[in-house]
């Protein structure tokens, strides 16, 4: 085992508590369970503490179940699992949510993989404004997938179901009722994502029948090196960008199957104030030029 640091870190975070947790479900108030996909030992610490430190803003009596897809990060302590990486983070989620025995009706998941507060600008302005909204998404008891959504302003087709929009599964809340059409799976299986997306003879990207051309455009372009403001990691081997275009492609179909079933997508920033908005925007464009200019 190449590291047990993060296993004092867990503990002290964990926050696994029965009582409080059959008392809420006896008087039917939700609960609120956290599930945080870690892979890079680099991110580890901080985004085990900042997530815990989001659910602990929504409520206090939650459960947080880290997964990692890393074997080198295990440590053998109570709601730490070994997840899959044959679907990226959505394996791992899943493998997060076979640990939860039984969810209600009243109960609601956030899900998060530890690029979240690393990739983007993150602190306690984007964490309230993450907590707040999710606060209100659980207390009038919506349906959906509330997190950030995206668009590039088309309509796509994904295995025979129609999408315009789409959440970015770094960090969302599902609603109980769509988890529990889902049969508690967010992924696609393998067989299904390996049929969408693979390597020919000669290496070279390949696309199946089921997904439209207007999106096949737009995530060719994104993986591209040739695309400054594409995926950060463009310049990888292609096998790694097979497996990270098979993680976006059960990101779009995941928000596409929630609204052919009548399910929510429900913007993070929308109510937002002028002020703040233009904070956030301000923000993002400075950590943008940072980001340019080598700076972290």
């Amino acid at each position: 085992m190449a590291r047990l640091r993060g296993s004092e870190l867990i503990q002290r975070l964990l926050g696994i508590v029965d009582e409080p947790f059959f008392r809420r479900q006896k008087i039917g108030l939700p609960m609120i369970y956290g599930i945080l996909l870690v892979y890079y030992e680099e991110y580890y610490d901080v985004s085990i503490s900042e997530f815990k430190k989001l659910l602990d803003c929504i409520d206090l009596n939650n459960c947080l179940i880290v997964v990692t897809n890393n074997p080198a990060l295990v440590a053998d302590v109570n709601g730490y699992l070994l997840g899959e990486d044959f679907q990226s983070e959505f394996s791992g989620y899943d493998a997060g949510l076979k640990s939860i025995k039984k969810i209600s009706s009243n109960d609601y998941v956030i899900f998060g993989n530890d690029t979240f507060c690393h990739h983007r600008h993150w602190s306690g302005f984007e964490r309230r404004i993450f907590a707040k909204s999710i606060k209100n998404f659980v207390a009038k008891k919506n349906e959906g997938i509330l997190g950030e959504v995206d668009s590039f302003g088309q309509e796509f087709n994904l295995l025979d179901v129609k999408g315009s929009s789409w959440i970015s599964t770094y960090l969302f809340c599902l609603s109980p009722n769509l988890l529990i059409s889902l049969n508690k799976k967010i992924f696609l299986k393998k067989n299904v994502t390996s049929q969408l997306i693979y390597t020919d003879s000669n290496n070279t990207l390949q696309w199946g029948s089921r997904i439209s051309e207007n999106l096949i455009v737009q995530l060719t372009n994104w993986v591209s090196e040739k695309n400054k403001h594409g995926w950060y990691n463009k310049n990888s081997s292609i096998n790694s960008k097979v497996i990270k275009l098979r993680s976006i492609l059960n990101e779009f179909y995941l928000s596409a199957y929630a609204e052919s079933k009548g399910y929510k997508l429900i913007n993070v920033y929308s109510g937002l104030g002028i002020f703040n908005l233009t904070k956030l925007k301000l923000r993002r464009v400075i950590r943008y030029l940072r980001l340019q200019l080598g700076l972290q």
